[in-house]
């Protein structure tokens, strides 16, 4: 069994942030929800010190990395957002870490090794999950950087740090950041692949279950093909929850803008801090259509239902003009009419000005890193 843990999953597009995203991160409802259910069951379990691994820190291939400074400093700047973020580390906690898992003779080294590394530097990454979960600031942190070695290593690395804490005797809480696939859709960011709702699938499945430890053994080719950021962060987390089956219980799952966004609690302490009230996730498929059925769909969907005895034959009342327009009879229309009318709409063609939609922003803002892409909603 898991042993007593506190652990989150979290997405990070920095369109989740007001100040960045507007009203348009309205879209994404169900994954603020589920960040602010998450916040407060944080609070109720009250940690001193936030453990956030992020893929978008400062990485080196072979190597993990951990940031000792005394205070953490970043800002959302290239996407909007000029505020400053900081939060005060855990250096003592850092350094034990950094001990232990050089000691189990897993290659890891401090950030502040090399200039190139930005010691102290703040990633969006790890600010959008703590803008959320600490927005006052009140906790420290120790920020962790995954490496490319093998999906194991990540899990031991997640053993280490929560005996670390243990050793002495530090609440903690483990914060995994990351985004599933962003393939989900043609609008994606990175593109469309029918492997990336695969992929987020059977993580959801994983989660949900708490049988953590199945992530190790995904395949790098899916993970690859999904064009996910997450999965090192979620493997590390199962490594810092103990042994299966761990008690999880998913928030929220959605992908408004192609890019899949996970939201789960992950742990005993987790579990038992949320609130109680909302039982249900929020978990939705990204290929289905968002907007309302409309009353044309909904009459015939609920004439087919009434003939095959499965409810009450429906009103046949539709409101608008224009979707009632459609079932009257056509008037005849002259050649010389039809000519006239399309004169008329191609002058109107010419005179238009056309205009990019307010979602073209979003896909827009963006730039890649390696074989992954960070933007706006990534």
């Amino acid at each position: 069994m898991a042993s007593s843990t506190f652990g989150l999953i979290v997405p990070h597009p920095p369109i989740f942030v007001p100040s960045v995203g507007g009203d348009g991160r309205r879209k994404a409802q169900a994954s603020l929800d589920a960040l602010e259910t998450a916040r407060r069951a944080l609070d109720a379990y009250d940690p001193e010190t936030l453990i956030v691994m992020s893929p978008h820190a400062p990485a080196v291939y072979d190597t993990f990395l951990v940031d000792t400074s005394e205070r953490m400093l970043g800002s959302l700047e290239e996407f909007g957002d000029p505020t400053s973020y900081s939060w005060e580390v855990d250096t003592q906690l850092a350094e034990a870490i950094l001990s232990a898992v050089d000691i189990a003779d897993i290659p890891i080294a401090p950030r502040e090794a090399d200039e190139r590394l930005r010691g102290g530097w703040l990633d969006h990454a790890s600010i959008v999950p703590l803008s959320f979960l600490d927005p006052e600031a009140h906790r420290r942190v120790v920020v962790l950087s995954l490496s490319f070695l093998a999906l194991a290593s990540h899990r031991i690395v997640g053993r280490l740090v929560r005996e670390c804490a243990q050793d002495l005797g530090r609440r903690v809480a483990f914060v995994a950041s990351g985004d599933c696939s962003h393939r989900l859709t043609v609008q994606a960011p990175a593109g469309f692949s029918e492997r990336g709702k695969e992929f987020d699938e059977r993580l959801v499945r994983i989660v949900a279950a708490g049988q953590l430890e199945e992530l190790v053994q995904t395949d790098p080719k899916l993970a690859e093909e999904a064009g996910e950021c997450g999965l090192r962060s979620f493997v590390t987390l199962g490594g810092f929850s103990g042994d299966d089956p761990v008690p999880t219980r998913v928030l929220a799952y959605e992908g408004p803008w192609g890019v899949g966004y996970l939201t789960a609690l992950v742990g005993q302490d987790a579990v038992s801090a949320a609130p109680t009230a909302e039982e249900d996730a929020h978990v939705e498929v990204p290929y289905e259509p968002r907007d309302p059925e409309s009353e044309i769909v909904a009459l015939a969907r609920g004439t087919i239902a009434w003939r095959l005895g499965r409810g009450e034959q429906p009103t046949a009342i539709l409101t608008s003009p224009r979707r009632l327009r459609c079932l009257l009879p056509r008037a005849r229309v002259s050649p010389r009419d039809c000519r006239r009318r399309a004169s008329r709409r191609c002058s109107r063609r010419r005179r238009r000005v056309r205009v990019p939609a307010p979602g073209r922003r979003v896909a827009r803002l963006y730039r890649h890193r390696g074989s992954r892409a960070a933007h706006i909603g990534a």
